[in-house]
């Protein structure tokens, strides 16, 4: 009892000093990374760390660094590197003067491909030297590597690596960065929870991507008001796909462009400069008020700390891994927008069912008016109704189910039961033999549809045995 005591209480002192949030589900990752970061057996370096913690910022970053792997290579989200070359950078100069020098901030840039990266479209853009990119990361060791400038070939294994090649020479096996590219990136130690901010009012574009997802809803909310300080009016802020959403702790305004949503400091009349454009620019000047940058009003979900969708797919695949872990709130909150379709609504109410089974039931109830054809939604109503003791809200949930699909044999199974509780054996008989049916016309190794992997076999013995015990009920009645 004492050790698990010892453990959350060094959980919560590395939470405070760095953000990161250890769910249940990751404890032990986090006393192996201990461990290993003290070079210690097992989990010897449980009061040893606590010692350190304070004061060793190079233990505390390599803890870090394994629980947060930085998954990073030249011109990840590529879409995001071809906004601001067609959309950020023409703005900058359209409103502030060819003379301006555009700040970028990379902020949390583990190893440096995002900076340079941002560095590389600034020269295709032909505004390179009017340019200036800072680049901050908790890790030492990791902005040690990107003052380097040298990578394996592993860096540039996305769709955008064609971008970056023509900046890179190769050399036994590793690419270079062309001196040019990495002159134009500062790179400066940075805990982006605990430190002050690296200037306030100071950048016109920031990136901080696929790092806040880490963090618990405390440190976001730090960073977020951090984030959108730093930036001069007009500027924006690009977070990640599986970021959480930043509207309820920063006022700026969210558009959306190609699918992924970003962050605007509105600028004032005021803020906008008169002076000389390039004809480039002056051809592109007010390009947020193009019909495909445009703002929108996206629904807030009311659990704390939830994401909003910025790319369907990367935060489906999150809230699926979340789920997997045991991570439940994490995969609810990353699910908590109505907008992301069926698959999300599914884990969503999923996840609470693990969490809050009146607060699923209710998302649940939503979910079926929003997706009245599934049948799947309608059974995982049923489910939530029974655990509430709503037994005859659930039977009508698995009628209205098995008026949309007559083979669902976990709806008459269930169903089944439920006439069962309620006294109505015919009819429960005829539910329990319509589920055997179906399920013996299914290869006895063949999952059941909706049963989580239960097979036809073993539901139909189960239905076969429900069937005798109807026949003895009514015998003995």
């Amino acid at each position: 009892m004492q050790q698990h005591a010892d453990l959350d209480a060094l959980v919560k002192l590395f939470t405070a000093r760095t953000g990161i949030s250890v769910p249940a589900s990751r404890r032990d990752v986090f006393e192996a990374a201990v461990a290993r970061a003290m070079g210690l057996p097992g989990g010897d370096g449980i009061d040893r760390f606590r010692e350190r913690i304070a004061h060793d910022d190079a233990v505390v970053e390599d803890v870090a660094r394994e629980l947060a792997v930085g998954e990073t290579y030249f011109f990840r989200e590529s879409k995001h590197f071809e906004f601001v070359r067609n959309h950020v950078v023409p703005d900058v100069f359209a409103r502030r003067g060819t003379r301006h020098v555009l700040r970028a901030w990379s902020a949390g840039c583990s190893t440096g491909e995002e900076a340079y990266s941002l560095a590389i479209v600034f020269e295709e853009a032909s505004v390179g030297a009017l340019c200036s990119i800072v680049g901050t990361d908790l890790s030492a060791s990791a902005l040690e590597h990107a003052r380097r400038g040298v990578y394996r070939p592993w860096s540039l294994r996305g769709t955008g690596a064609d971008l970056a090649r023509p900046y890179l020479r190769e050399e036994q096996g590793h690419w270079v960065l062309d001196p040019r590219i990495k002159e134009r990136v500062e790179f400066r130690r940075m805990n982006l929870v605990t430190d002050p901010p690296v200037g306030r009012s100071e950048f016109d574009l920031v990136l901080c991507r696929n790092v806040l997802i880490y963090f618990e809803r405390e440190a976001i909310a730090r960073v977020a008001r951090k984030l959108a300080a730093s930036l001069r009016e007009g500027g924006v802020l690009i977070t990640g796909p599986s970021d959480p959403s930043l509207e309820r702790f920063v006022s700026l305004e969210r558009l959306v462009h190609a699918g992924f949503a970003f962050y605007r400091r509105k600028a004032t009349i005021a803020s906008v400069v008169a002076a000389p454009a390039s004809a480039r620019v002056v051809e592109r000047a007010r390009v947020f008020d193009s019909p495909s940058l445009r703002a929108e009003s996206v629904p807030v979900v009311q659990s704390e700390g939830a994401a909003e969708i910025l790319a369907k797919d990367d935060v489906i695949g999150a809230a699926h891994a979340a789920f997997s872990e045991g991570d439940y709130a994490r995969a609810a909150e990353l699910t908590g927008d109505p907008g992301l379709g069926l698959e999300a609504r599914m884990i969503h109410v999923q996840a609470l069912g693990n969490i809050d089974t009146r607060s699923a039931e209710r998302e649940c109830a939503l979910a079926v008016e929003a997706f009245p054809m599934s049948v799947e939604l309608s059974y995982v109503h049923a489910n939530l109704l029974v655990a509430l003791g709503k037994h005859a809200e659930a039977e009508r949930a698995l009628r209205r189910a098995l008026y949309l699909d007559r083979s669902a044999a976990v709806c008459h199974a269930l169903l089944g039961l439920l006439l069962v509780r309620r006294g109505a054996f015919g009819e429960a008989g005829r539910s329990f033999r319509n589920a055997h049916k179906i399920c013996s016309a299914l290869a006895p190794d063949a999952p059941v549809p909706l049963s989580n992997g239960e097979s036809a076999g073993v539901m139909a013995k189960a239905m076969a045995r429900r069937i005798e015990g109807l026949g003895v009920h009514e015998a003995t009645s």
